[in-house]
């Protein structure tokens, strides 16, 4: 299933001013959701996957203008967040989703940096995944993947006023798993590195 939102911890602004109501129905209606013999389970993850949308707000990601902010970028640094010890203990690791990101990136011609590298390039620039997993009694798990990239910008009205802001993202995907399936997890992660990679090659000429 798939959203697009802003992340509320950091104030991203909203690119889009659909109203809340038409953004819901948008996304309810295109969810897929995973099948279920039990009816119970299933509305009990129709309410796990409601609360995540609960914060959700629209904004458009990875359009022509977003593009633009990676333009120029030598690499990127990687940063896994919010995997919790529930999913950790059921396979699903910040280090794997670390690795599978590096390993994805190099692959395709995308330099990783290093914290400290990416400290000293312009803009400090960081790849981030959000991974928020919600496990149910039922036997499954709600989760929220929001996959974006981070740097510094200058607001226009404060010439010294740096902030560091997410200027692009891919759609959120919002779902659920069963527990022994957790780690198919990595398999949509793996697709929102391969949208950030055609974004990026979009902007910037491939090492020959």
């Amino acid at each position: 299933m798939v959203a697009e939102r802003r992340d509320q911890r950091h104030g991203d602004t909203a690119l889009d001013d659909e109203p809340d109501g038409a953004y819901l129905r948008r996304v309810l209606g295109t969810c897929r959701p995973t099948r279920w013999r039990s009816g119970a389970v299933r509305g009990a993850a129709a309410v796990f996957v409601g609360v995540l949308l609960v914060v959700a707000e629209p904004v458009r990601a990875d359009d022509e203008r977003q593009r633009q902010t990676l333009a120029g970028l030598r690499g990127v640094a990687i940063v896994v967040e919010d995997v919790n010890p529930d999913a950790e203990k059921d396979g699903l690791t910040a280090a794997t989703l670390n690795a599978d990101m590096q390993q994805k990136l190099r692959q395709a011609g995308v330099a990783v940096l290093t914290e400290d590298q990416a400290t000293r390039a312009p803009g400090a620039p960081h790849l981030y995944l959000k991974l928020s997993a919600m496990k149910h009694g039922g036997g499954f798990y709600a989760y929220h993947i929001q996959f974006g990239v981070r740097q510094n910008v200058i607001l226009l009205r404060a010439s010294r006023g740096i902030v560091f802001a997410t200027t692009w993202s891919a759609p959120d995907v919002l779902g659920t798993v069963a527990w022994a399936n957790l780690p198919s997890i990595r398999d949509d992660v793996k697709a929102k590195v391969d949208q950030f990679i055609k974004a990026y090659f979009a902007v910037n000429p491939r090492a020959r």
